[in-house]
């Protein structure tokens, strides 16, 4: 089935881009529509110029055609929270934008991974005609894949969204346009982008540009609007975490980068620093209410090392630059600041470094 009378791919100026980047030490701010059940993502931005293509509709719930693996999904959206899935106000001048940070952009369930990405790699490692291509789209070398996979973290889209996805036919990766339905699972990078539609291991990238009038082929679902579709821009290269909805109760939480173990926390709260660093990273911990000129020692857990000293400065502050240890092992780690009588510890967040 295919359509053509769509609106065009032009800029929509209802409303302003996003704005807010997450910085490295995330300071969250959460959006109103993080807890208000069915409300709207409210972002809206520049869209991508026009060129001709058939633009392909991803259900959920489908793998679709000429993938690369079997699915890796492991979500299902039989069971979704009311506010799972995101509306937002249709656009009659051309597709709209989001900020890959923007909070709540994502879904999934607290302490559960939507993808399994050790299927994903014994796959592809497992078939080298479809593994050389699969890393040429991503931009890596065969053997770094299992360590950018490493790096990915599972998530679920939360509105309709529009990609291109790479399909694998006779050797290669066909680019075709696509639009993923909300509830589709996703692998993030680094970007918070989606980087791999886990129903069909196929990697991802950012859409290219389609006719004044797309037509979309595949069977549309109930909730389909070209006048809602998305494009979402990838943010700078981070290590914070990314706030999202609980789609099995509409809660509201914070997901640590990666796919080696997932961690989830509380949101936390608007000011709050939260340490997610990669192995061998430098860092500034930080302290208050020291006594004027104690001397403090910043000791890490595992492995037991001493990071660094400091003194805290005539207003009790301490502030002690240090780097993790090349050695620490993804996953939650504590780091103590103390001094003769006092401990106080903060936990770290270490994550699976991004092959460079």
């Amino acid at each position: 089935m295919s359509d053509t009378g769509t609106p065009s791919e032009a800029p929509s100026p209802s409303r302003p881009p996003p704005g807010g980047r997450f910085p490295r030490a995330l300071r969250v701010i959460l959006s109103l529509f993080l807890v208000a059940g069915g409300a709207a993502v409210f972002f809206v931005g520049r869209a991508h110029r026009a060129s001709a293509g058939q633009i392909v509709l991803n259900a959920a719930d489908s793998p679709g055609s000429s993938t690369f693996t079997p699915s890796i999904a492991t979500s299902s959206t039989g069971m979704l929270a009311k506010n799972a899935l995101a509306s937002i106000p249709p656009s009659s001048t051309g597709l709209i934008t989001a900020n890959a940070s923007e909070p709540g952009l994502y879904g999934g369930v607290r302490g559960e991974a939507s993808c399994n990405t050790r299927a994903l790699v014994a796959s592809l490692e497992a078939n080298p005609a479809r593994s050389k291509p699969w890393a040429d789209v991503i931009g890596i070398d065969v053997s770094a894949i299992r360590a950018f996979v490493a790096t990915l973290t599972p998530v679920v889209v939360r509105v309709d969204t529009r990609v291109t996805d790479y399909g694998f036919a006779d050797g290669q990766a066909i680019a075709r346009q696509a639009v993923l339905q909300a509830g589709d699972a996703v692998l993030l990078d680094r970007t918070d982008f989606p980087r791999v539609r886990c129903s069909s291991g196929d990697p991802l990238a950012p859409p290219r540009t389609v006719s004044a009038t797309p037509s979309y082929s595949g069977p549309r679902w109930p909730t389909f609007n070209p006048a809602t579709i998305i494009v979402i821009t990838p943010a700078p290269t981070t290590t914070a975490v990314i706030v999202m909805i609980d789609v099995a109760n509409g809660a509201t939480f914070a997901r640590v980068p990666g796919s080696i173990t997932i961690i989830d926390i509380n949101p936390p709260p608007a000011g709050t620093t939260v340490l997610v660093v990669e192995p061998g990273q430098r860092v500034t911990l930080t302290g208050a209410n020291w006594p004027p000129g104690t001397a403090v020692t910043v000791t890490f857990d595992d492995p037991a090392v001493t990071l660094g000293a400091t003194t805290a400065d005539g207003a009790g502050n301490v502030a002690a630059q240090v780097t993790i240890p090349a050695d620490a092992v993804p996953g939650v780690h504590r780091a103590t600041i103390s001094s003769a009588d006092t401990q106080v510890p903060q936990n770290v967040y270490v994550i699976p470094p991004a092959p460079r």
